[in-house]
């Protein structure tokens, strides 16, 4: 018989947000929204039939879906976000350098010892949203806010 071992529980004392060429140090995440995938069901194949109503089930129909990923981080002196921004989305409407480049982010999870114990990569990645500060009355910690489309995220840790 096989004795099944206890997972480790994901405890957090940080999370960060890198993303190589375009912020220039791992950034400490203070939330995330939006980060999911789905696949819509369709129905299927006709399973049986009883007094007259047919049965049928639910089967996946097609790719994943995955909705936008908000990131607020913490404020820093580093002008990078603001940025990574503008070079994707220039405000006069010249080139951007999302055709140069697909970015890829990270984001980490590390336990109390620093070490990583869960990441996820997002991949094709630009921001499509920037909020260059928020205060709340509650903290005095700025945070900068910004919004990924993407095309898709794994799990690879």
């Amino acid at each position: 018989m096989a004795i099944l071992s206890t997972p480790e529980y994901l405890t957090t004392t940080g999370w960060y947000f890198s993303c190589d060429g375009a912020v220039n140090e791992k950034r400490s995440i203070n939330s995330i929204a939006g980060m999911n995938t789905e696949v819509q069901a369709v129905a299927g194949d006709t399973m049986g039939q009883s007094k007259g109503i047919a049965n049928r089930q639910a089967k996946p129909g097609g790719f994943s879906k995955f909705g936008n990923i908000t990131i607020k981080v913490v404020a820093t002196t580093e002008r990078d976000l603001y940025d990574w921004y503008f070079k994707c989305n220039p405000r006069d409407g010249g080139k951007s350098t999302w055709t140069q480049k697909n970015f890829t982010a990270t984001i980490t999870v590390v336990n109390a010892a620093n070490d990583p114990t869960m990441r996820f990569e997002i991949q094709e990645c630009y921001p499509c949203k920037y909020t260059p500060f928020e205060f709340g009355v509650d903290s005095n910690l700025a945070l900068e806010s910004f919004e990924l489309v993407h095309n898709g995220w794994v799990r690879t840790q």
